[in-house]
C-alpha cells in the first residue's frame, strides 16, 4: 500500500493502458523480445537473431541446434512491475520449432501470461516463412473476469546477400477479441532490415504500423568490441526511446543487458541470459 501511495499517478496510468490497451501486444506497450533487440529500441539483428526474438518474426532461425533464453525486466523502475519471458527452440536442418512463455506481474491486482508457439521453414537458401500461435491471459484480482485470445501471426525473412537481410511479419491476423462484446484486435506489422557493414558493426531498422496508431521506427546499432562483447544502441519514434546495453560472452553461455528510457514513464531495466543444450 505504501508503494500504491507514492506511485499513485503512475499506477493509474498504467492501469489505464492495461485496460484501454486495443492490441494484443503485451501491456504498456511491452512486448516480449530478446535483451538484444529491446536494447536496440526493438530493432532487430537478423543476421544474428536471438531466440526471443520469434516472438518479433517467427520466420527467424537463430543459430544453434536446441536454443534456450531468459530474461526479466522491472518495467519503468517500478519493482512490484516485472516481466519475465522465456523460449526454448529446436533447429533441424531447415526446420525451427519453439515454445516460449511470459508473464507480466502488476504489483498483486494485475497478471498478464502468454504461452508461444511456432514453426518456421527455409526454402531456396534465400527465404523462410514462419507462423506463431500466441494464447494470452489477463487476470484480475477483486472477482473481475479473465480474458484471454489467441492470435495468429505469419512472418517472412529473406536473405538478399551475404550482409543484407529482410524480414516482415503480421500480428493478429485472426483479429481475435477478449469477449463478444469487445473490439476485435487490429492488425499490426513490422518490416526489419537487417545490414552488416562489415564484421564488428551492424546497423538495423524496424518499422512497425498499427492500425489507428502513428507508425513506428526503431533505429539500432550493434559495436564488437572484442568476439566476447559487443555493444548495442536504439532510438525509437512515437514516443521517442533511447536504448542501450551490451552482450557478454562467457564460455557457452551469453549474459545480455538492455536500458530504455520511455519519456513519460522513465526508465526499464532487462537482463537475458542464453545458452545452448
Amino acid at each position: 500500500m505504501r508503494l500504491l501511495e507514492r506511485n499513485k499517478k503512475t499506477f493509474i496510468c498504467l492501469l489505464f493502458w492495461v485496460v484501454t490497451a486495443p492490441t494484443v501486444e503485451a501491456a504498456f506497450e511491452y512486448r516480449a523480445g530478446s535483451v538484444s533487440s529491446f536494447a536496440m529500441a526493438g530493432a532487430v539483428d537478423l543476421h544474428q537473431a536471438m531466440p526471443l526474438d520469434c516472438y518479433q518474426h517467427p520466420a527467424l532461425q537463430p543459430d544453434g541446434k536446441l536454443l534456450v533464453e531468459l530474461s526479466l525486466a522491472r518495467l519503468y523502475n517500478i519493482p512490484d512491475f516485472t516481466h519475465a519471458s522465456g523460449l526454448v527452440l529446436r533447429n533441424y536442418r531447415a526446420v525451427t520449432i519453439g515454445l516460449g512463455s511470459t508473464q507480466l506481474t502488476g504489483s498483486d491486482f494485475y497478471w498478464e501470461r502468454s504461452y508461444l508457439g511456432f514453426v518456421s521453414v527455409g526454402f531456396r537458401q534465400r527465404w523462410r516463412v514462419g507462423m506463431s500461435i500466441d494464447y494470452q491471459r489477463i487476470q484480475f484480482s477483486g472477482g473481475y473476469d479473465d480474458l484471454d485470445l489467441v492470435s495468429l501471426s505469419l512472418g517472412l525473412l529473406a536473405t538478399i546477400s551475404r550482409r543484407l537481410r529482410v524480414a516482415a511479419t503480421v500480428r493478429n491476423i485472426n483479429q481475435p477479441r477478449y469477449s463478444p462484446q469487445s473490439e476485435s484486435t487490429p492488425r499490426t506489422g513490422e518490416v526489419s532490415l537487417s545490414h552488416h557493414l562489415s564484421r564488428n558493426i551492424g546497423l538495423f531498422l524496424t518499422y512497425h504500423v498499427e492500425e489507428k496508431m502513428p507508425d513506428r521506427l526503431s533505429f539500432g546499432q550493434k559495436i564488437t568490441i572484442l568476439p566476447e562483447f559487443s555493444l548495442r544502441f536504439g532510438l525509437r519514434t512515437e514516443p521517442v526511446d533511447l536504448s542501450g546495453g551490451f552482450s557478454l560472452q562467457i564460455g557457452r553461455f551469453f549474459f545480455d543487458y538492455g536500458f530504455t528510457n520511455n519519456v513519460y514513464l522513465g526508465g526499464t531495466h532487462k537482463l537475458g541470459m542464453r545458452f545452448a543444450i
